[in-house]
């Protein structure tokens, strides 16, 4: 379906291209707006309604446990029910199961409004991802086709919760590979993730754009903090990484089963959050808005909300982990100001779109999304920012089937072409490299994405 024939003209053929993508995208935009709307409403409600019980927190152990019975018996595993598992069947080519859209749906409410440190961006994604594949189905589209659509969907999810349609489109451009932009998204994405995001907004569950505007004023001493911030923010991107794969390991050594596991997860965070603080459980949005405000934060705040997502996220709990790192990325850029005597305001800002770009390998959509959410003045600081952190988070990634077709500095010899969880590691790369003395150690074989170097 949707094949041109040769006899039409160059521009006959350009236009029915622009409106077959304009027409596909509206439907997936607009499908998409409509169940991230109902998403949100059923999440603000669940949440409200636990929040009102006094003992609210002592239903976090069995609904993380409920939630991981679910998940292995009840729900197909193959289901895509986290963007990295997306990301894996859309280079797999493999069918998404319709299924996907109910278990983000439910699964996700039930992990975040029982307070799990979840994101609400990843059930919208998934479920837009989703709608794209089976709209792209249903019409018989081919294999490339399809993979357009499915992104174009994703890319809807992330602008209808974030307010965000250019970063949604971009999102989805730099989500399956790491140095590959897929042009080719860029208009069915863009117009997806519009559409999206007004039926949102018209519902009355949508966030504004530039809901916060920051204007600093340039200066030798604000653009050398500036460069500070991007190290900082990728060093920080590399630990958080790196402190994920520890946690899945130590999780995995715990001879439990899942719902076992899940349990007794939920009963640490309960307690933490019972005797010491609330404040890393849920979806922390409230502490998001206050710290981009200047409300200083605490200490605790980043390890605990690092801690509480892994745990989460990976024992037996659903959501995204985009909402988890805007908070890491505000809370640390608070804390880097006060240490420095800057604005938290505007280094928590800059910080949300540094771990945002260090811990997905997304710096164009994060710079854009720094610009939608917080102004064009900060636009610029903002992309140097995550260009920086993007390439001192190294060789590595939150999502694993993401594939590397980059090497971030010539001078490492990592191989390329390949997901991340099948790549050798960037550790081994980087003390080989120091060894033989950072600038001599030379490329063996010309860039290639799907060629091993020798």
């Amino acid at each position: 379906m949707f094949r041109f024939s040769s006899k039409f003209s160059e521009e006959s053929i350009l236009f029915l291209s622009v409106l077959k993508w304009s027409l596909l995208s509206s439907v997936v935009g607009l499908s998409t707006g409509g169940l991230v709307s109902l998403f949100l409403f059923l999440l603000e409600k669940t949440s409200s309604f636990i929040g009102n019980i006094s003992f609210a927190l002592l239903l976090l152990p069995p609904a993380l446990a409920l939630n991981a019975f679910l998940l292995g018996k009840f729900l197909p595993r193959e289901a895509a029910d986290s963007t990295d598992k997306l990301v894996a069947f859309l280079h797999r080519g493999s069918p998404l199961p319709l299924l996907s859209i109910p278990k983000v749906f439910f699964l996700s409410i039930l992990t975040i409004a029982s307070g799990g440190s979840a994101g609400k961006e990843a059930p919208a994604a998934d479920m837009g991802g989703t709608v794209g594949f089976w709209v792209g189905r249903i019409l018989k589209l081919s294999p490339r086709d399809l993979k357009k659509l499915t992104l174009c969907g994703v890319s809807a999810g992330f602008a209808a919760v974030f307010g965000t349609p250019m970063a949604g489109a971009l999102y989805g451009m730099e989500l399956l590979f790491v140095g590959n932009i897929l042009y080719e998204v860029f208009l069915p994405a863009f117009i997806a993730g519009i559409l999206s995001h007004q039926v949102v907004l018209a519902l009355g569950w949508g966030v504004p754009s530039a809901l916060l505007r920051f204007s600093p004023t340039f200066s030798r001493g604000f653009f050398l903090h500036i460069l500070l911030a991007g190290i900082v923010f990728g060093l920080l991107s590399f630990l958080f990484v790196e402190f994920w794969k520890r946690v899945r390991v130590l999780l995995g050594k715990i001879s439990l089963p899942l719902p076992g596991k899940a349990f007794l997860i939920g009963s640490l965070l309960a307690l933490f959050g019972f005797f010491v603080s609330p404040r890393p459980l849920g979806l922390g949005s409230g502490i998001i808005t206050e710290t981009l405000l200047n409300a200083p934060c605490r200490w605790f705040d980043v390890p605990a909300k690092a801690l509480f997502s892994a745990l989460t996220l990976l024992g037996g709990g659903s959501g995204g982990v985009v909402t988890p790192l805007f908070y890491l990325g505000a809370t640390s850029g608070s804390l880097l100001a006060d240490l420095l005597s800057l604005d938290r305001g505007t280094f928590a800002a800059l910080g949300l779109v540094g771990l945002l770009s260090g811990t997905t390998n997304t710096p164009i959509a994060a710079a854009i999304l720094g610009v939608e959410l917080f102004g064009p003045s900060l636009g610029p600081y903002a992309a140097l920012v995550s260009i920086i952190s993007f390439l001192m988070s190294g060789h590595r990634s939150l999502l694993p089937s993401q594939v590397l077709s980059l090497r971030k500095s010539s001078s490492l010899n990592v191989e390329t072409g390949h997901s991340f969880s099948e790549t050798m590691g960037a550790e081994e790369s980087a003390r080989r490299a120091l060894s033989h003395g950072l600038w001599t150690v030379r490329e063996k074989v010309p860039f290639s994405p799907r060629r091993k170097p020798k």
